[in-house]
């Protein structure tokens, strides 16, 4: 008979004891199917209920995220225990410990994960949850450095964090959360962000009140030798209106007076006041015509207005915009970063600034996917076509296609899928297009998608993401989709054989 082990002994002993015994084990066996685990999933419900009840029957794995839109509820279950991070609940209990924290970080990657959904579907975190770089937004701090292990909170330009240590350096978000914050510091910094989001609440249920004004619509101009006076005028002179443009070029200064308050739209603002919001989006954009005259002010003085100011296309879920590094991704939501520019988030977890992308025309698709028909059945006579009008159709075949492939790629998927037949030409690097097939390296590789690269300081670079036709060609290559890629000034005139979609007229 093998030897009883101690924990064995202890469970014997009474039946609280053997209950204790049976609730360990059953924790290390939730242990091990965490760290066995590939990836966290992420779960939608129409209701906590709902959610609750799945977790009853052992649907989800611990540490899974749950979402449940209706509700505004995110969370995910810590072993049978659906725990909300968001301000809403419902039925989901909460957890004791901030989440990033349970366990002794154990749903740190759970944390993170729920922290970005409810982000997605704008649910308020509970301030205890939030991220450290979340909550350092919250409060209005930065991250630093003070020379020991943890990160520490402090203001914007103080040298001391909010525990008073000194001040090293500002971390990252990726360093702040490689490190565990400092405990003094986090709890001052919660108080700091809970105490400016009610006063922000208490301000906008005050102005939701007040009725609403009419826009600003012929916004005055006036020109002063120095911000001070720019100030002292606001406040005295009958003849500067609410929305009024104030320039003072000595200083580099264009502003606008909101209300009584005289705010600088430019980086620089001397002895004005500065805005914490966009100034097109105040009360609901009565001073756009403001903002649009200081931009022209601005443009005179050869200055440029703050980040937070410029004027940026809008951007809606599920827009289409092609990135600063030449690919084109679907946007997921758009909002306001801590440094006044417009971040893209896709649902892969990248972000882009929307000063430095695209925004993609989709109104064309259904006028494209005519087009890349009408030039395919060109390539496609018989007599086959002269050289001349062979290369103009092969040329709009392609340009329809690259634009499908950025507008609306299912459509060139459902285009791909009922393509049958391919016509070869020997084309340019630039002139490849995402669905082509090209012969390189000795295999054929299909083209995924391609861009061009401009990166501040160094020489554009088109791109292909590429992945071979067949198992002979991954092998020859890479098992994965791979880039390959060449500065633009070779791609331009670089010759390869390209396989091109020709997609038949539908009878």
């Amino acid at each position: 008979m093998s030897e009883e082990s101690y924990a064995q002994h202890l469970a014997g002993q009474s039946q609280l004891a053997a209950a204790a015994y049976q609730f360990g084990e059953i924790v290390a066996e939730t242990d091990a199917r965490r760290e066995a685990r590939a990836e966290l999933k992420i779960h939608r419900f129409d209701s906590t209920a709902e959610a609750r009840a799945a977790c009853d029957r052992d649907e989800i794995a611990d540490g899974d995220v749950l979402v449940v839109d209706s509700e505004q509820v995110v969370g995910f279950l810590v072993v049978a225990f659906p725990a909300a991070i968001t301000e809403e609940r419902g039925t989901f209990g909460q957890l004791p410990t901030p989440a990033h924290e349970y366990a002794d970080g154990s749903y740190a990657d759970s944390a993170h994960l729920a922290e970005y959904q409810a982000r997605v579907l704008g649910a308020p975190v509970r301030i205890e949850h939030a991220s450290s770089a979340i909550l350092a937004h919250r409060a209005d701090t930065v991250l630093i450095d003070t020379g020991d292990e943890h990160a520490h909170y402090a203001d914007q330009l103080a040298d001391r964090s909010l525990c008073e240590e000194y001040r090293c350096r500002d971390l990252d978000e990726d360093e702040a959360a490689d490190r565990a914050p400092c405990k003094s510091c986090r709890a001052r910094a919660r108080d700091r962000a809970a105490s400016r989001e009610a006063a922000l609440r208490a301000e906008e249920e005050a102005a939701a009140q007040e009725p609403a004004r009419p826009e600003v619509s012929v916004p005055g101009t006036h020109t002063f030798d120095s911000s001070a006076e720019a100030y002292d005028a606001s406040q005295c002179r009958d003849d500067i209106r609410d929305g009024d443009v104030l320039v003072v070029p000595s200083e580099g200064i264009v502003a606008i007076l909101n209300r009584a308050w005289p705010a600088a739209l430019t980086a620089v603002h001397g002895e004005l006041h500065t805005l914490t919001a966009a100034a097109g989006d105040i009360e609901g954009g009565r001073y756009k015509a403001s903002v649009e005259a200081a931009a022209q002010a601005a443009a005179r003085l050869d200055v440029e207005l703050a980040p937070l100011h410029r004027p940026v296309e809008p951007y809606a879920a599920g827009d289409r915009f092609v990135c600063s590094d030449g690919s084109t991704r679907t946007v997921a939501h758009a909002e306001r970063g801590r440094d006044g520019h417009l971040w893209l988030h896709t649902a892969e977890g990248s972000a882009w600034r929307a000063d430095r992308s695209e925004k993609v025309d989709v109104s064309r698709v259904d006028e494209a996917h005519r087009a890349a028909r009408r030039a395919a059945a060109a390539l496609r006579t018989s007599p086959p076509p002269a050289d001349d009008e062979a290369a103009v159709a092969i040329r709009e075949l392609g340009e329809a296609l690259r634009y499908l492939a950025q507008a609306s790629p299912t459509t060139l998927d459902d285009l791909s899928a009922g393509c049958t037949r391919r016509v070869v030409a020997e084309l340019p690097r630039l002139a490849v297009v995402p669905g082509d097939i090209i012969h390189m390296l000795g295999v054929r590789l299909h083209v995924l998608d391609t861009g061009v690269q401009n990166a501040h300081g160094e020489t554009p670079r088109w791109w292909a993401e590429v992945h071979g036709v067949d198992e002979a060609d991954r092998r020859a290559t890479y098992r994965a989709p791979w880039r390959s890629a060449i500065a633009v000034e070779h791609a331009a005139w670089d010759l390869l054989t390209v396989e091109r979609l020709a997609p038949t007229q539908p009878f």
